[in-house]
């Protein structure tokens, strides 16, 4: 669950829907309204905001892998992050207008660089973060520059 500062609107992922979901926050009474549906096409795990109103989701291609690489850590997993650009001011566009409520594929590892990513942290204009369910380190991509595994 994410949401911005001085914002009504909480984000939450479905990660066997693949969705994110958008609630508005009734102010006076805290009641919660769900008010869109986004497809994520990947089963997210975790949900951050930045402080230019991007939502980012970590999460995970394939949940057989997942569970593959949960028993046996040499089995790789791939990953996924996606980015819904600039959320916090944008106009309910409904879906499926041109696809404009999906979003973007920043990452994706079949597993040589990192197996089952679980957050992703933009950082510092052009870096990305990403830490893992199982591994006890933190990817660090510039979106400046390309990779591919």
């Amino acid at each position: 669950i994410a949401g911005f500062k001085n914002s009504h609107k909480l984000y939450a992922i479905s990660t066997f829907r693949e969705r994110m979901y958008q609630f508005e926050i009734e102010p006076k009474t805290g009641i919660l309204f769900k008010t869109a549906s986004y497809p994520t096409f990947m089963f997210g795990d975790n949900i951050t905001t930045d402080k230019e109103g991007n939502i980012w989701l970590a999460g995970h291609i394939s949940p057989a892998s997942f569970l593959t690489h949960a028993r046996f850590k040499r089995v790789v997993s791939p990953s996924k992050i996606v980015v819904f650009p600039s959320m916090q001011n944008r106009e309910l566009i409904p879906y499926p207008a041109k696809f404009q409520n999906i979003g973007l594929e920043v990452f994706r590892d079949s597993g040589s660089f990192l197996s089952t990513s679980s957050v992703a942290v933009f950082y510092h204009q052009h870096l990305l973060l990403v830490g893992t369910v199982f591994e006890p380190y933190i990817l660090k991509c510039d979106l400046n520059k390309k990779f591919t595994d």
